[in-house]
């Protein structure tokens, strides 16, 4: 777990338990000139609230499962550092959702470069011991999956994490992504129609 995801836990762990008829986290409590005088415990509340979703969100975008948690704790610290700028404009959860977009997409910015560098290098490990069938065979479907997400380009993966893994209304997805739905609509149909192509065409290998 990151540096910030171990500095964050503890303060969440020890609130106060909160009444069960206080309401999520909202952009008003957020501006508050009583909650932003402690910029800290306002930054734990948020990780507390909506961690899980932000996790799940980036799991789905980047598809690589070992980056996760420095990705939510980026996430967290640029929520952190611009939290003073918040308008209230948009939910809490729809900004700290932009807010794990927008990471996500340096990170794959930058994973496009490595991957470029990876190419060069020769893979000398031995194979090792061969799965049974059925289980090779669910492997291999899962991995095309994957692939074919993240080889979508990125306003198609977007487009498709949002919609189809995260079950996001259209609403909610076009204003994440800031595009009208009539654009969502295009992308997430060419992005299903691309996963789609991917993972069938594997069958015939």
């Amino acid at each position: 777990m990151s540096t910030l995801c171990f500095a964050l836990a503890p303060i969440a762990s020890r609130a106060e338990p909160r009444d069960p008829a206080d309401a999520p986290l909202t952009a008003k409590r957020v501006d508050s000139p009583a909650t932003m005088g402690d910029m800290r415990a306002t930054t734990a509340a948020l990780y507390r609230e909506h961690r899980v979703a932000i996790a799940r969100q980036i799991r789905a975008l980047v598809q690589e499962d070992a980056a996760v948690d420095d990705l939510v704790a980026e996430t967290f610290l640029r929520a952190h550092r611009s939290i003073g700028s918040f308008d209230g404009r948009s939910a809490v959860g729809t900004w700290l959702h932009g807010i794990a977009i927008n990471v996500a997409r340096t990170h794959l910015s930058k994973r496009v470069r490595r991957r470029d560098i990876d190419a060069r290098r020769v893979d000398t490990e031995p194979p090792g011991p061969t799965p049974p069938d059925e289980e090779l065979s669910a492997r291999r479907a899962l991995e095309r999956f994957r692939e074919a997400v993240r080889d979508l380009p990125d306003a198609l993966r977007e487009a498709f994490v949002l919609r189809v893994i995260e079950q996001r209304s259209w609403q909610d997805a076009a204003v994440l992504l800031q595009v009208p739905i009539s654009t969502l609509y295009g992308r997430v149909a060419k992005a299903e129609a691309q996963v789609r192509a991917a993972v069938s065409g594997g069958d015939d290998v």
